[in-house]
């Protein structure tokens, strides 16, 4: 018996009637965005350029980038037609997009790439192959498509701007299945400080001094492996992360502090967990901070219920701002449109809790090696009789 689906990715304009006349869609389903005027209008509630949700299981990608999927295949994606400069109206691309998607493929850790979708057909598709039946691959597509796909290599390339069915031989006949897995979601040597150990074969996370952070306790709980966000965690490795949560939350209580653990995906390539220590404070009041902030940077900050999980309440890909408090209750912003990036951390440094406001940059409360040194001493010290690893 063949699986069911899991995910649908599509390419066509024709399914955007199904977004003005929603029917229950079963599955996650990821498309492009729009290719002439007309059909931008079926965009007017999200962000043309960073993507969004159109309606229940309906999400657009956006109009360039790199999604994982929980199975661990990468797919990478630009929307609209060539334009030597793309116009705002979010129906075209140009070779700046172009460029932006090669960048992201050049980090030491990315491995390959075993999907390409896009709205143009490359250029010249049929070189070395047979043609399609109907158009001249020679006439029509994109030759910056044509580069793309030449500089990612991706296994199999799907394109639908043309309208005729023609199916090439894939690129590339390597599996990336085939290669270690270790080696596909190993994530490139940084610059975190790290405070517990990450090296053991069993570690699955550690946790790591934020950056420029709001207090010396503010820390990072990271994954070894490459995630992009808490929705695409395994299940091994989502365990050991709510092993460092209330390993923390435990650490700050013992201070009488309370604990926000916050997550932004959106414009981030890697996931962190940001754990900051505040003044111990009712979670009802901390709820009503947070969603008081929200409102006045217009975003809508919506109770999860504790008992479900992250990845029931946003589909895979789609972008997110989630804040958790010390009795596992979150609060979350789905993100259509944009958001301020440092929205945790003005929260956290407004008169409200830590009433610090000026340290809401992180590039502007940096610490020197030997002070960072100090801090990591300090809290290891601190949090040595709450480390799981380490009992």
């Amino acid at each position: 018996m063949a699986e069911p689906l899991k995910i649908c990715f599509y390419v066509l304009g024709v399914f955007l009637e199904q977004v003005r006349n929603p029917k229950r869609i079963p599955i996650p389903t990821y498309i492009l965005g729009p290719t002439e005027k007309l059909e931008s209008s079926y965009f007017s509630e999200v962000s043309l350029e960073n993507g969004g949700e159109l309606c229940e299981n309906v999400t657009y990608l956006g109009r360039k980038g790199i999604l994982k999927t929980q199975s661990g295949v990468q797919i990478a994606y630009l929307s609209g037609v060539e334009k030597s400069e793309a116009p705002e109206d979010g129906c075209h691309f140009s070779q700046d997009d172009i460029l932006a998607l090669e960048s992201q493929c050049q980090d030491e850790s990315f491995k390959g790439l075993d999907i390409l979708i896009t709205s143009c057909w490359p250029r010249s598709v049929s070189q070395f192959a047979s043609r399609p039946d109907g158009i001249d691959p020679d006439r029509c597509g994109s030759s910056q498509i044509s580069r793309l796909a030449e500089q990612l290599k991706p296994r199999y390339h799907f394109a639908g701007h043309e309208g005729v069915h023609y199916e090439r031989a894939p690129y590339s006949i390597v599996p990336m299945a085939s290669m270690d897995e270790s080696e596909l979601v190993k994530q490139p040597p940084d610059a975190l400080t790290a405070i517990t150990q990450k090296g053991h074969e069993k570690d699955h996370s550690y946790v790591a001094l934020a950056k420029g952070g709001l207090v010396p306790d503010h820390v990072l709980i990271c994954p070894i492996g490459h995630f992009e966000s808490s929705v695409k965690l395994s299940e091994d490795v989502l365990m050991e992360i709510e092993k460092y949560k209330s390993a923390l939350r435990k650490c700050f209580h013992s201070e009488g502090k309370s604990c926000i653990i916050f997550e932004r995906n959106f414009y981030t390539q890697h996931l962190q967990l940001q754990a900051v220590p505040v003044p111990h404070t009712d979670v009802e009041e901390l709820k009503d901070i947070f969603i008081e902030h929200g409102e006045s940077s217009c975003l809508a900050l919506k109770e999860v219920a504790v008992n479900t999980e992250l990845k029931q309440a946003v589909p895979i890909g789609a972008p997110y701002f989630v804040v958790e408090f010390d009795n596992g209750e979150r609060l979350l912003h789905r993100v259509l449109h944009k958001m301020p990036l440092q929205f945790g951390r003005e929260v956290l440094a407004s008169p409200s809790l830590l009433n610090m406001v000026d340290r809401v940059d992180w590039k502007a409360c940096k610490v020197s090696v030997d002070d960072e040194k100090k801090i990591v001493a300090a809290f290891r010290k601190k949090f040595q009789p709450f480390d799981f690893n380490a009992i």
